[in-house]
């Protein structure tokens, strides 16, 4: 999965531990899609008349072969809790999403099991003539 980091403030600096912690937490979600995935991660600080400073962190995941892509926000008083709460938002959204396509692969693969059965099974009427025989004795 290849992770970029962009930070859209101009007037403050964020240390390079920092960004590198961010872009190490966000690669372990790699397990979770395909290779040829984006993700796109965007912090900036917002001064508010209400809140006082805050730190705002974006996530946009693009994965391949799906129509939409997936974006959350985060605001948080420092930039870590900002990382952590997203991080915990993207990895419950593409944990749902990669147990969702295992599920679904897995009930295919059931009922394929269950039809091939159930073809071989009548496809000889031998056995089933054996059935119904022992039954009626």
């Amino acid at each position: 999965m290849q992770v970029t980091f962009k930070l859209l403030d101009k007037e403050h600096k964020l240390n390079r531990s920092l960004q590198d912690s961010a872009v190490k937490l966000f690669e372990k979600l790699d397990r979770y899609v395909p290779e040829p995935t984006q993700l796109d991660l965007r912090a900036e600080h917002i001064h508010s008349t209400r809140k006082g400073k805050t730190h705002y962190v974006h996530v946009a995941v693009a994965v391949t072969k799906e129509p939409r892509t997936f974006h959350a926000e985060a605001l948080a008083e420092d930039f870590r809790t900002a990382f952590d709460r997203l991080y915990k938002k993207t990895e419950r959204y593409l944990r749902k999403r990669h147990d969702k396509l295992i599920k679904k692969s897995r009930n295919a693969e059931r009922k394929i099991r269950i039809r091939d059965w159930l073809s071989s099974t009548l496809s000889t009427p031998r056995r089933l003539l054996g059935r119904f025989r022992r039954r009626r004795e």
